[in-house]
């Protein structure tokens, strides 16, 4: 490898890395400040580029915190995230008894609705094997999307920081997370929230995460081997 290649390598790591934290960000709560201004900022903005030229990954969004999604937040009342967002969140992700989407690998996986099935121990063993504790482990159930996608953006930093030899173990590890786990569900878990969506928010970003981890699954074996 050349140093033109290694450095858009280099690019693409930092690039995934970071569009793991914006996508776990999105589907872990409701909207902030924090989030609008992750969304907006420029380091986001060069993501999507580099990865849009380096895997035809498009930026499906048409609305951001604030932009389109319900009532424009003015900048000086950012904080004041549109109602309909946090709604919207906690109608299809949380509800008042059955949530609209359900956001555990083990229920598409079983079809039961059950929260702490083995599928979520086994996923709870690879955290464990890779020095990973979410927050709230034992209380939130280790399979839900949120924390996947942070155990893959944790993985993603560590493979940025990495010699040639722990990132390419790095990058393996991230390849059969993907395989054995994410990439089982998340096709079904994104048409569910385009199914259910009001506000269009999270339907793009639906629609955005199961590009993603597609063409990141593509991305691995090339990158590991």
């Amino acid at each position: 490898m050349n140093q033109v290649q290694s450095d858009a390598l280099d690019e693409v790591l930092v690039a995934r890395a970071a569009m793991y934290g914006l996508l776990q960000r999105v589907f872990s709560d409701v909207p902030d400040r924090a989030l609008a201004e992750n969304e907006s900022c420029e380091v986001m903005d060069q993501c999507f580029e580099v990865l849009g030229e380096a895997w035809g990954l498009r930026d499906c969004r048409t609305c951001k915190v604030g932009e389109g999604a319900g009532p424009k937040v003015p900048e000086q009342d950012i904080d004041a995230v549109p109602l309909t967002l946090e709604g919207e969140y906690n109608r299809l992700f949380v509800g008042v008894g059955k949530p609209a989407v359900c956001m555990w690998e083990s229920i598409y996986a079983t079809g039961i609705n059950a929260l702490f099935q083995p599928n979520t121990l086994e996923v709870r063993n690879v955290y464990l094997r890779n020095g990973f504790k979410p927050l709230g482990m034992g209380k939130v159930a280790d399979d839900h999307m949120a924390i996947e996608l942070a155990f893959m953006r944790e993985l993603a930093l560590e493979t940025t920081r990495a010699g040639e030899a722990q990132r390419a173990s790095l990058l393996t590890e991230q390849r059969l997370f993907l395989e054995e786990h994410l990439l089982r569900w998340v096709d079904a878990f994104a048409e569910r929230v385009v199914e259910h969506d009001r506000s269009g928010y999270y339907r793009d970003y639906a629609r955005l995460l199961a590009d993603f981890v597609d063409k990141d699954a593509a991305f691995l074996p090339g990158a590991s081997a």
